[in-house]
């Protein structure tokens, strides 16, 4: 899948962001938003930023997204969050989650690294949308870095979590003060990427406990799940958005490649690297629930048409000797399907 995020984070965004922001405005966009799964358990990257440019738009405080990521919960983290729970420390946290980072989203992640005696964590992000400053998503989870850090140590150390210094990848003249006095250390603006500086001693941090026996097979459900998540084919996934059409005959292919969150061109070029076409794709679809409804004892060319989403039933006669070079006559007869009354 492409340019995807977790509805669960999303879903978090949302019901934080309407609790703290008290907009109408911004409630009224949430409640006529529709944010469909591109799979399930996940949606299009470009849903979480267009909440992202609402909030941003709808409020002047800069500190927002830091007091989002403070209502941050373990579980909004998916698999991931729920492996770092049931690790050792957090530097076995951070390395056992790694591996399933994209189980949360493939366009943003979070890329650690040692220098001397300080640990340093990136945010990398994926160049999406030019006209959005992923500052705030960065700001956002800083914050929840440092919440959920304390959660799964109890904070029983919270000088172990205290921050060396946060590096700004954008010009921040305005916002410096505010922010070094939110996290209480040096914030640096115009750097390469935007980062964050711990010393390795929160490495060491000791899980509240964890519990190894979870920890094994929470570690086996993200290995099946990041199968599912990686291997499944851009045919597949075009005849699942079929399979979910109301009535298949009238899908097209650029609303299918818009639910993939694709360009129809790249659509067309990932199914023509598989051997594959929509047009083949949409009738063997067509075809197999055509068969499905004959299966039913329901032979009328109306009937069926009706359900496929056909205008009438000449014109599903047509597509379907095309698509078996026999008349739909023809094929009842050779195979003798038992006809019961349909609707018309």
């Amino acid at each position: 899948m492409d340019n995807v995020i977790s509805r669960e984070k999303v879903d978090a965004l949302i019901s934080t962001s309407v609790q703290l922001i008290e907009n109408p405005a911004y409630t009224s966009f949430i409640k006529s938003l529709v944010i469909r799964d591109i799979q399930p358990g996940y949606v299009s990257i470009y849903d979480y930023i267009a909440i992202w440019k609402k909030l941003i738009a709808h409020s002047d405080d800069p500190l927002l997204p830091c007091k989002i990521g403070e209502c941050i919960h373990i579980s909004d983290l998916g698999i991931p969050g729920l492996i770092m729970m049931h690790s050792g420390n957090i530097a076995r946290a951070l390395r056992s989650a790694s591996p399933y980072r994209q189980l949360i989203s493939n366009c943003f992640h979070l890329t650690s690294s040692i220098e001397s005696s300080e640990l340093k964590i990136s945010l990398t992000v994926k160049s999406l949308d030019r006209d959005f400053d992923w500052h705030y998503v960065f700001l956002n989870i800083l914050s929840q870095f440092i919440k959920t850090t304390k959660f799964l140590t109890n904070n029983i150390e919270p000088k172990g979590i205290e921050i060396a210094r946060i590096g700004f990848s954008r010009d921040i003249n305005a916002l410096d003060t505010q922010y070094s006095e939110y996290f209480r250390c040096p914030v640096i603006g115009s750097q390469p990427e935007n980062h964050f500086v711990f010393s390795t001693r929160i490495l060491e941090l000791p899980i509240h406990n964890p519990k190894k026996e979870i920890f094994e097979d929470l570690v086996k459900l993200a290995n099946r799940s990041l199968e599912l998540f990686s291997d499944q084919s851009y045919s597949d996934r075009v005849v699942r958005v079929l399979k979910n059409h109301t009535f298949p005959a009238m899908a097209r292919i650029d609303s299918v490649a818009q639910e993939l969150n694709l360009s129809v061109a790249t659509l067309k070029r990932r199914l023509q690297l598989e051997g594959a076409s929509f047009s083949s794709l949409k009738d063997s679809l067509l075809l197999a629930e055509t068969q499905r409804i004959m299966s039913l004892g329901h032979s009328s060319p109306t009937y069926i048409a009706k359900n496929l989403g056909y205008s009438d039933g000449s014109s599903f006669s047509k597509a379907f000797k095309r698509w078996t070079n026999s008349s739909l006559e023809s094929h009842l007869k050779c195979t003798h399907t038992r006809v019961i009354p349909s609707p018309e």
